[in-house]
């Protein structure tokens, strides 16, 4: 069973790369900011390579190493996150300061180096007793307030959507490991108010929900609600000109200046609209077995922070992926989070497939430690709920 979850996760990760591969290679050359045909395939192929690298620096790492830096690795994230508002040229696209640039170094999304190390410093807090976990100040305030640092940094940030999503997986990790849903649920309620406001203090957001529900009656609306929903249309569009088989690789017409994110946030529809149904649902069938391997490694974690990271470092790949898949296919608003391992992106691909290392690395461990038969987690202090 050890290897075959080992297998079953390497193959579903290594599926949705090499889709990724492909659907740059198809949306790249039609990107409005490409400045060659192969700009964006080249780009994607480095970042791949830097990826790769990456994967097995960290494969071979052991997460009690991991641990052992973990201060020091949510420090750095939160550094990361704070220079982003250097007033430096560079750091601000398209109105929102998610990009990081020191000299001799491509520009980065902080965000999704912030997003780890946030689960890196949450998962340490914890491990460095089990047994405050039923506790209100040291269960509940003490990480909630040091998690908070980063949520509102990336929340500032003008990215109210990463800054959700971290907030759910940190909350979420901390249920699984049995922290009292009576001290979480008030918390989230208030979270939910403070969303609602957000969206109501900002007109774009607004006008973003409001159109929303006139999707499927895109020619009935008038032109500023079309402008709104003209991606989520023209995705609607891919996927039924796809049908069950598609159209074939490369013979999309929503890619062709229709769908502005056709490479990063809309790249599912595109894949929709060449390859069909069929591989709509291998696409959603990989990211299910990522899901249930990550979840399996961390329920057979006999260390609580090896538990709280693997099932910290799964949420962030699955979440984003549901929200992408429900934003292409006109289920929610839209929100600017990209397909994981299969949207361009640098940051996103090379965070995602350390990811994979890091639950590889954290199963190997669970191997070496079923061997032994030395558990660190007493019965008392076991997560409930994970």
């Amino acid at each position: 069973m050890n290897r075959f979850i080992q297998t079953v996760l390497i193959i579903a990760a290594l599926a949705l790369v090499s889709m990724g591969v492909v659907m740059i290679a198809s949306t790249g050359p039609w990107a409005k900011l490409a400045t060659s045909q192969t700009q964006f395939q080249f780009d994607h192929q480095k970042n791949l390579t830097v990826a790769l690298l990456v994967f097995f620096v960290v494969y071979h790492c052991r997460p009690e190493w991991i641990r052992k830096f973990a201060p020091i690795l949510f420090l750095l994230g939160i550094g990361l996150l704070a220079a982003c508002y250097l007033p430096i040229e560079g750091h601000r696209v398209n109105g929102s300061a998610r990009w990081v640039k020191f000299p001799f170094l491509p520009k980065f999304q902080a965000s999704d180096i912030g997003k780890i190390t946030s689960i890196i410093g949450l998962a340490y807090y914890y491990a460095r007793d089990t047994t405050t976990v039923k506790s209100f100040i040291k269960g509940f305030v003490l990480p909630g307030s040091l998690f908070a640092i980063p949520v509102l940094l990336i929340l500032f940030e003008e990215d109210m959507d990463t800054a959700a999503l971290l907030g759910l997986v940190g909350a979420a990790c901390m249920y699984l490991i049995g922290v009292r849903q009576r001290f979480l649920l008030p918390v989230a309620l208030l979270a939910l108010g403070c969303g609602i406001a957000l969206v109501h203090s900002n007109e774009n957001r607004m006008q973003r929900f409001a159109a929303f529900s006139k999707v499927e009656d895109f020619h009935q609306t008038d032109k500023k609600t079309q402008d709104i929903n003209r991606q989520q249309w023209h995705a609607l569009l891919a996927f039924g000109r796809g049908g069950p088989s598609g159209v074939g690789l490369g013979n999309s017409q929503e890619k062709h200046g229709y769908l502005p994110e056709a490479h990063t946030d809309f790249v599912l529809a595109v894949a929709a609209e060449e390859f069909g149904l069929t591989m709509t649902l291998s696409i959603v069938f990989c990211f299910i077995l990522l899901g249930a391997s990550g979840f399996y490694i961390a329920a057979n974690s006999q260390r609580m922070f090896s538990r709280i990271l693997a099932a910290g470092l799964t949420l962030l790949i699955l979440l984003p992926a549901l929200i992408n898949i429900t934003v292409t296919t006109a289920r929610m608003p839209v929100a600017g989070l990209p397909l994981p391992f299969i949207s361009y992106g640098g940051t996103n691909l090379i965070a995602m497939i350390g990811s994979i290392a890091v639950l590889l690395a954290i199963h190997r461990e669970n191997q070496a430690l079923a061997t032994e038969e030395e558990p660190e987690i007493s019965s008392l202090a076991r997560p409930e709920r994970l």
